[in-house]
């Protein structure tokens, strides 16, 4: 049975001490709200006088209107922390069964942690400006107001600690988080349903496109990559380079997401030889290569044709691990993430931002190869069967935003001048 008496100079102030405790606590009623805290003391004299101290310091902070506030009750409502909780074990079953990569769970759980599944702190003198603590909020209150008050605040909070402000994609990913928590609360049916979070102004906005490697760029790169190579030549980081030079023109001339690349098994590739022109001599013959069964993003998606350069890196690849029958191998095709060696190798080319100050990385591969295909000209529903894309995506992010580069030599050599001349001649606007 608990003891509990009144504080002999506060009239307000209770002491008390729960059944199989030796600690102390005390507490005060204000305003519809018990605030309480423990004395950690045994000694009875010991905890009045903390008690004293801290209901005057409790005092002071009511005078001056600096009461941290208690966590809103959720009233027995499951919250968005017990919705991320079933999410995160949804999509771990899903990554075990190969539907999904452990790259992506661990983005997903990381995103969860530092933005979605926090909970305000017990301690009641941490006070955290401008934050909102998603994990407390009972699942039916998130609502598309809530989100844009979440977005302003946040960004108010970091600007105040001369931060940052948070990229366009990292509320992209927020928002995802969410939306899965929600359509986990969905599932249970503690929602109705999952809102929108639809953005102010629109979709219908100018795209500034994806960062990509422009041709003069792909050509310092990929030499970079080869001087890297030998330089750290009968080094334990030998292979590493090579791996690494291997993987960027793979993924540079097959146009595969990273994803997809890493789920890449040798018998899923196979040599194909072709020819420019019927008759030519074997001289001329092309290698190629022709990936089936992507898996990734999409699925197990259809076939696609890469380009000669990335034949050339699986041939070096199949002769440094001592594959002669890849047909039959399971073995993934990449073995390491060289994250950190590519991005070392960005900064030292400065090339780790493009002109517009957007971020580059292993997917700026497969964007270099999306737009190279449109500088040669090659058809839009072609280039979006190819990379297991829609035309919509190719026109919208690629082609429209893409400046492409034009030479003069060869548009002129290309013009017909007399059919120019005939049509400026009909023109009589200056007569």
């Amino acid at each position: 049975m608990s003891t509990k008496f009144r504080h002999p100079d506060y009239a307000k102030l209770h002491l008390y001490k729960r059944e199989n405790s030796a600690m102390w606590w005390c507490g005060f009623h204000h305003q519809g709200k018990y605030h309480r805290t423990t004395t950690r003391e045994k000694a009875k004299t010991k905890a009045l006088a903390f008690a004293a101290d801290w209901y005057m310091d409790m005092l002071v902070q009511i005078k001056n209107g600096t009461l941290p506030q208690q966590t809103k009750k959720s009233n027995g409502k499951p919250t968005l922390k017990k919705a991320s909780i079933i999410a995160i074990n949804d999509l771990r079953a899903s990554a075990e069964n190969g539907e999904h990569s452990n790259e992506y769970l661990r983005g997903v759980i990381m995103v969860m942690g530092k933005y979605v599944s926090i909970t305000k702190p017990k301690d009641p003198k941490i006070v955290v400006p401008g934050k909102v603590y998603w994990g407390d909020i009972p699942c039916d209150e998130v609502t598309n107001a809530l989100w844009k008050d979440f977005k302003r605040k946040i960004q108010e909070e970091r600007k105040s600690l001369d931060e940052k402000p948070l990229a366009k994609r990292t509320f992209h990913q927020i928002r995802n988080a969410i939306r899965m928590c929600l359509k986990a609360a969905e599932d249970k049916e503690w929602i109705n349903r999952v809102p929108d979070f639809r953005e102010s102004g629109g979709s219908n906005k100018t795209t500034v496109g994806r960062a990509w490697f422009e041709p003069k760029e792909q050509k310092r790169l990929r030499k970079s990559l080869n001087e890297n190579v030998k330089y750290l030549e009968k080094t334990r980081h030998h292979i590493s380079a090579m791996e690494l030079r291997d993987y960027v023109d793979f993924l540079l001339f097959s146009g595969l997401r990273v994803g997809e690349s890493r789920n890449l098994e040798f018998r899923d590739i196979e040599v194909v030889y072709t020819t420019t022109e019927p008759g030519e001599s074997t001289a001329n013959t092309i290698r190629t290569l022709l990936i089936k069964d992507i898996t990734g993003k999409r699925g197990v998606s259809y076939e696609c044709l890469t380009r000669p350069e990335a034949a050339d890196a699986f041939e070096r690849i199949k002769k440094r691990r001592g594959i002669t029958k890849h047909e039959y191998c399971k073995e993934p095709l990449f073995l390491e993430n060289h994250r950190t060696g590519f991005n070392a190798i960005l900064k030292k080319l400065n090339m780790k931002t493009d002109r517009r100050d957007r971020r580059r990385d292993f997917v700026s591969l497969r964007h270099s190869y999306i737009c190279n295909m449109i500088r040669d000209r090659v058809s839009v529903f072609l280039i979006a069967t190819n990379c297991r894309t829609s035309v919509d995506i190719i026109e919208k992010h690629y082609a429209k935003p893409m400046k492409v580069s034009l030479n003069a030599k060869e548009l002129l050599q290309n013009m017909d001048k007399t059919e120019l001349i005939k049509e400026s001649s009909i023109n009589k606007l200056f007569e």
